[in-house]
Order: structure tokens, then sequence, then C-alpha cells
């Protein structure tokens, strides 16, 4: 059996965890498994290598999930646990068992999934006020992360002109599945143009302090309006990507408001975050921000439209989901 059919089969059974469970419940994604039980929620990555991203080895699997457990207890305090080992003994898999450690899983309070900010859109039960409380947290956490001569480096405009090249090049071969070529061109041309007419903003933000170590990964579905505002599941598997202009930062929920058909909030969210940080400038640069995260979930979505590990079904939808999302980078190039 593959690797992953194999943990997955073993962690949907109740019966292979430390305490006592009722249900559980799998969450798929490009590069993770997530098992809830009620309490807690347990993840698993995936033994892939993407490029900008390597979890093909047990160890850097291991690695990942010690630095996940570090860095998201500063946004998320009180959520991740600990990481633990799952084990094989004569061809049963646990977690916290004996026996040979196959795999690890982080270990974290599992959230009320009706608090979580993608099901309350769905639902239409996001206000502005608690748009208002996610822009002065994160605005806040944008204040105190770290800047330095290297996280500097990821905000100049030769790195973020790379980062747009490697979405290029590995969305290039999905063309005419996930986004037609008129768009991928239309896109690729505008963005290389509002790239160099701004080369000068891009590398003077990075003077000014504008390139943090950020999440990462601010949308919709990695926040819970609780008793409180948590952010959580910060990307920590390669420096890149977190490490950007708190501007990117914005856009990424912003986008996702959109994405939501949620202009309205996803305007009232620019506007609070400005207010608490008076960095106007990042109006000018929100479309060009917005439509590299539209892109970057469009392939990641394509991504997922080829993981065995899930259903033909969801493989489709995740084509529909990365249609979609090439379909509103567009828009957004469109008005660069």
């Amino acid at each position: 059996m593959d690797h992953v059919k194999k943990v997955v089969t073993a962690l949907s059974n109740k019966e292979a965890y430390p305490e006592e469970v009722k249900s559980v419940d799998v969450i798929h994604t490009a590069v993770s498994c997530i098992f809830l039980t009620g309490s807690h929620a347990y993840k698993i990555n995936k033994p892939l290598n993407l490029g900008f991203l390597d979890y093909s080895s047990l160890e850097k699997r291991k690695e990942i999930l010690y630095k996940e457990l570090e860095l998201n207890s500063i946004l998320c305090p009180g959520l991740y646990k600990e990481v633990l080992p799952i084990t094989e003994n004569k061809g049963e898999v646990k977690l916290a068992g004996n026996g040979e450690v196959i795999e690890y899983a982080l270990k974290m309070k599992e959230f009320p999934q009706e608090g979580i900010l993608s099901n309350l859109l769905k639902k239409n039960k996001v206000t502005k006020e608690d748009l208002a409380k996610v822009a002065k947290k994160i605005a806040n956490f944008h204040e105190q992360t770290p800047n330095s001569e290297e996280i500097k480096q990821y905000g100049s405009f030769e790195a973020i002109k790379e980062l747009w090249e490697e979405i290029f090049t590995s969305t290039e071969s999905f063309v005419d599945l996930t986004v037609n070529s008129f768009q991928f061109n239309l896109i690729k041309d505008k963005i290389n143009k509002f790239l160099e007419e701004n080369k000068e903003v891009f590398n003077r933000r990075a003077e000014e302090g504008r390139i943090r170590y950020n999440h990462g990964d601010f949308h919709s579905a990695n926040i819970c309006l609780a008793d409180d505002v948590h952010i959580f599941d910060r990307i920590v598997f390669n420096m890149k990507f977190p490490c950007s202009d708190t501007a990117a930062e914005v856009a990424f929920l912003a986008m996702d408001l959109d994405f939501h058909n949620q202009q309205e909030l996803s305007n009232h969210f620019i506007e609070e975050y400005i207010k608490e940080t008076q960095d106007r400038e990042i109006k000018h640069l929100l479309n060009f921000y917005k439509c590299f995260r539209a892109s970057i979930r469009g392939e990641i979505a394509c991504f997922k439209s080829e993981d065995k590990n899930i259903s033909e079904e969801e493989r489709q939808e995740a084509v529909k989901e990365a249609r979609e999302y090439f379909e509103l980078s567009e828009q957004y190039a469109l008005i660069l």
C-alpha cells in the first residue's frame, strides 16, 4: 500500500489514537493531511518534493513539524501542542505507539469548525467588525515580526520577479487545462510590465523595512474567530514565501474575500489595516499582489488536481478551483 494511504487509513480509525476519540474527519490539502478528532487536530505532511517545498524524507518532515510548532506558537499561543511519532508494529499503525517510527504528526487543539472564517464566509456570517479585529491582529503582528538584511532581500525587485517566473514555469504545463493560453500570456505580460515600471517602489519599500517575516498563508481557512482572532498554519518550509512585503500579506486575505464574492468586506479589511499602520502606499501594490496570490492558489490547485491520494471527484474539483483562481488573477492583471 502507498505510504500516505497506509497512514491515512490507519489514522482514520479512532482506535489509532492514544486518547479517546469518537470520530475522525480527514481533510486533504495539496501537501498535507489533517485528522480532526473533535478535541484535537493532527497534521501529517505528504512525502513530496515540489522544488519550493521538500518533504521527501521522514527526517525533513519531522524537522518541518518542529519548526511549525515553534513559529506558529507566536501568532497562535496554546494551539500547537507537540510533535508525535506514528509507529508501526506487526502491521498495526498507531499514533505515539510502539514499534518503528514511519511518520510524524503535529498535534494541535481543534477549533470549532463553525468558527473558521472560510466557513463563516460561506454562510454570510462575517461582519465588518470581525474584519477590523483581524486587521488589528495582523497589523500588530507585522509590527513585531522580524526584519533583517537577510529578510529584506526577499522583497527586492529581483526576488519578486524570480517568484513570478517560478509560477509561470510551474503552471505552463497546465495551460489549456486550468488556465487558457490567452489568460496565461495576458497575466504574464501585465505582471512583467508592472514589475519593470515599479522597480524603484519595490526596492525602496525593502529599504524602508516593509519586508517582514510574515505569516505567508494568510487566508480565511487559516483564521478562526472564536474567543479571539486566531491565525494559524504559518508557512515555515521556505522563507521566500512568508518573507515578503506586508502589502503581499494584506493582499492575500483581500483576494480571498474577493474570491468569496465579499468585495465590500475586502475593501473594509484593507482600510482598517491602513488605519492601523498608516501604510497608504499598499493601495498602489494591492492588485499586483492580489494577482500574485490568486496565481499561487491556482498553482496549488493544479498540483492538487494530480494528487493520486484523493478521489477523482476531488481532483476534478481542484481543476475547477484552479480555473476560478486564474480567472480572478486575470481580472487583477487587467486593472494593473
